[in-house]
């Protein structure tokens, strides 16, 4: 089968967005199908590091820019860091930016208050409305549409996020009469960090763009059964294939140190539940001093981390800053880890969070400590595969690492022999990308 896959993120990108359709892309090709890709032409700020394994037919990459556009986003993303931090706009390289001058001498008129911020996001959301890829989907459509037509494609991917790689899917396949497929990995109204669901009239406008899309989306693919929940379409279109991790990239083995080590890697956001676990630790460390035990850190959110431990007087040696490493050098360390470590949202529609690092730290087989509800995506995976333990609790968190440094082999043996190997099998590439192979030939025999 000719697949044209439209995407936001793709290798050599390092960004969390490749991992799902590098794996499956990967496996697809080696099963005899053919992959166009396009893709967006990302900034600076995503470095070049992930590594794939095979040759997609093409890959081809389309930026932001336009006219406007370009220096709009620009403009946003700047705003939307001052209006986040609260801050005044001091004199910066892009304030030659017209567009962004503008805004910040609006921004700067403004009292600052709480209202004054609420004000200045909405306006920014809806200057990029219904998301700020829209007006990227028109140049996807136009150089995409020639590789459609003159190599017969047969079926379009489009991932989310975001809602422009699904627009430009929708485009192309009513131009050529051919079915695409939308492939959410989080939610549109239902998208877990932008919060516009908390403002009602941009909450239903939201859903009635998500509904008119979907509903000419042969099917629509989730990662997890609570997800798919939030979605926006017939319910008879959604499918659920979760994110999945490569057997072929673990190639590494756990090495034994008298330190207990727990890696956590990937970002780490202001509603990620870390804080009750850094309080627990805490709490044991005032008792005892813990020599044996560290958290490294792999990513480039340890500010959130340090911070949030020097406030509340954290032992400096616990926490160690391993900084943003390459896709190779973030699974090593996640094999050679004693425990692994994820943290739940504490957000709006907590129920549908996994985050893509666990599906990973599956193939590096080690146990997992999930800080979240058991009601939740992310507990009920680390239930159903027996990958770990789910600790929603501070007293929970407090309890088991008391036990941990007091019984490690004992605790470690325990988390270890209840793997359910055969569970945990599902979620390999091979596994998934045979899914995906069945529902693009079903779509296209109209079933």
């Amino acid at each position: 089968m000719k697949i044209l896959l439209i995407t936001s993120y793709f290798p050599p990108d390092h960004h969390i967005g490749c991992v799902r359709w590098a794996r499956l892309a990967k496996y697809l090709t080696m099963a005899g199908h053919k992959i166009f890709v396009f893709s967006a032409e990302n900034s600076s700020e995503v470095p070049q590091t992930m590594t794939i394994d095979f040759i997609p037919k093409m890959v081809q990459r389309i930026g932001y820019e336009s006219v406007f556009w370009s220096p709009f986003l620009k403009s946003q993303d700047a705003l939307g860091e001052i209006i986040k931090n609260n801050k005044g706009i001091e004199k910066k390289d892009n304030n030659n930016n017209k567009i962004y001058r503008a805004l910040a001498q609006l921004w700067n008129m403004l009292p600052r208050s709480g209202k004054a911020k609420e004000i200045a996001n909405i306006l920014l959301t809806l200057l990029g409305f219904p998301h700020k890829s829209w007006p990227w989907a028109n140049k996807v459509y136009k150089k995409a549409l020639p590789v459609v037509i003159n190599n017969g494609i047969e079926i379009i991917i489009a991932t989310h996020p975001y809602a422009g790689c699904m627009k430009a899917a929708m485009l192309l396949s009513k131009k050529a009469s051919i079915p695409w497929i939308a492939d959410m990995r989080d939610g549109w109204s239902g998208d877990f960090i932008r919060g516009i669901n908390e403002k009602p009239l941009l909450d239903k406008l939201i859903k009635k763009y998500e509904l008119k899309l979907l509903s000419t989306a042969h099917r629509v693919v989730t990662i997890s059964p609570e997800l798919g929940r939030k979605i926006i379409c017939d319910p008879n279109k959604i499918v659920y294939i979760p994110n999945s991790f490569d057997p072929d990239e673990f190639k590494y083995s756990k090495i034994e140190t008298d330190k207990i080590n727990v890696v956590y890697t990937g970002n780490i956001w202001t509603e990620n539940s870390y804080r009750i676990f850094l309080d627990a630790i805490n709490i044991i460390s005032c008792e005892n001093r813990l020599d044996n035990f560290h958290i490294s850190y792999y990513g480039k959110s340890y500010s959130l981390l340090k911070n949030y431990a020097d406030a509340i007087g954290l032992e400096s040696s616990i926490l160690i800053n391993k900084g943003y490493v390459s896709h190779s050098e973030a699974v090593k360390a996640q094999c050679e880890a004693d425990l692994l470590l994820a943290f739940g949202w504490d957000g709006k529609f907590s129920e549908t969070v996994t985050t893509g690092k666990v599906l990973t730290y599956l193939g590096a087989t080690r146990p997992i400590i999930a800080i979240c509800n058991h009601a939740t995506a992310l507990g009920r995976l680390i239930k159903t595969t027996g990958a770990g333990i789910v600790l929603p609790k501070e007293k929970d968190i407090e309890m088991f690492l008391k036990t941990l440094i007091n019984t490690r082999k004992k605790v470690m043996w325990e988390l270890e022999s209840k793997r359910n190997f055969q569970e945990i099998i599902n979620y390999s590439t091979e596994n998934t990308a045979l899914l995906y192979e069945r529902l693009i030939c079903n779509s296209l025999k109209g079933k």
